[in-house]
């Protein structure tokens, strides 16, 4: 039997985060509500995995704060992205693959809310991006916010960077 390496390539990068994407990402599809992307993610799809995490209000001497580590596992992209937003914000992601090109979106599941709380808090949002062929990936993530933080909501690239997938002999 041959025995394999599993190869795996980290890089630490930027990005931003929020909670229950799946439920916002359901209503939408159960209200005939249109998801909310902006120009150039029109072919985007919901993130394959999404795990995002409150890690309580914002401390702004956090080193922590804005950074994303991106890394390759055999045939699975794993990006986690640390960054602030509004507490009320519930997070949602989106992808985007053509060849080894990858952008993931990180931004609110409500883009036009009534209000925003006056606090942020810090979250962690784990984005897996599944059955990919090996190879290397070049991925940028980006972050939108709602137009209560930003009225032109653009999507901002906040890391990039490459990931190895596949095994070594």
């Amino acid at each position: 039997m041959e025995e394999m390496t599993m190869i795996r390539t980290s890089i630490a990068l930027t990005v931003r985060a929020t909670m229950p994407a799946a439920l916002a990402l359901a209503l939408a599809a159960l209200t005939g509500c249109p998801v909310d992307l902006p120009d150039g993610w029109e072919d985007a799809t919901p993130a394959d995995e999404l795990d995002v995490e409150d890690l309580g209000t914002t401390d702004p001497e956090d080193p922590a704060v804005g950074t994303a580590i991106i890394s390759g596992n055999v045939d699975r992209l794993e990006v986690r992205y640390v960054d602030s937003f509004p507490c009320s914000d519930d997070l949602v992601a989106y992808q985007q693959i053509e060849g080894t090109d990858v952008e993931i979106l990180v931004q609110p599941a409500d883009l036009h809310p009534d209000a925003v709380t006056g606090s942020d808090c810090t979250f962690q949002v784990d984005v897996t991006l599944v059955d990919l062929d090996e190879g290397t990936y070049h991925v940028g993530v980006y972050r939108r916010d709602s137009d209560q933080v930003d009225p032109a909501m653009e999507a901002v690239l906040v890391a990039e960077g490459d990931a190895v997938l596949g095994f070594a002999e």
